[in-house]
């Protein structure tokens, strides 16, 4: 399996980004209406979720 390596100060702008990204998401969430798309954008969510707790890990 494929690693990146990243130094402390990327893993801080990485989060900082898609803590970003999420807060954008949740909005967009609540705003469609339509039931495919907003399934679309919470799998998104949930994907950026996972990796923000890899990264913490780390």
């Amino acid at each position: 399996m494929p690693q990146l390596e990243l130094s402390d100060q990327e893993k801080e702008t990485l989060a900082e980004v898609l803590t970003s990204i999420l807060s954008e998401l949740s909005t967009e969430i609540s705003h469609t209406d339509r039931q495919g798309y907003r399934d679309q954008i919470k799998a998104q969510e949930h994907m950026i979720q996972s990796i923000l707790g890899k990264l913490k890990q780390f």
